[in-house]
């Protein structure tokens, strides 16, 4: 076991979070993967919940198509990363962002996240 904080852990991580997506071709292929799913598997429009969203990289790329985003993550590091981001990106207007606990995040925004489900 370990005394390890994840907090602590992500926020150490800084930058390199999102860069770990395009460091190697494992990670690109998780970039690629993930998006194809989310654009497979989410209406055209709509709220989108990204819990445990880190630096912001599926925040933005769902602005982007345009969606509404609420980001959130347990590292205040990320959460200023993804705000730096979709500020870069132009899509502020679109995304707004918590640090908090994922699953008390889904609690506060289930009522205005839509829900993708395979059934």
């Amino acid at each position: 076991m370990t005394d390890m904080d994840p907090r602590s852990y992500y926020d150490g991580l800084g930058a390199g979070e999102w860069e770990r997506l395009e460091a190697n071709p494992v990670g690109r292929l998780e970039l690629e993967t993930t998006c194809t799913y989310l654009d497979r598997s989410l209406p055209e429009t709509g709220h989108v919940l990204d819990a445990g969203g880190g630096p912001g990289r599926y925040a933005v790329w769902l602005a982007e198509r345009g969606h509404e985003v609420t980001h959130c993550d347990l590292s205040a590091e990320q959460v200023r990363l993804a705000r730096e981001r979709v500020a870069e990106n132009g899509l502020a207007t679109r995304v707004e962002h918590e640090q908090a606990e994922a699953v008390a995040q889904l609690v506060a925004s289930r009522s205005r996240t839509r829900r993708c489900s395979s059934q």
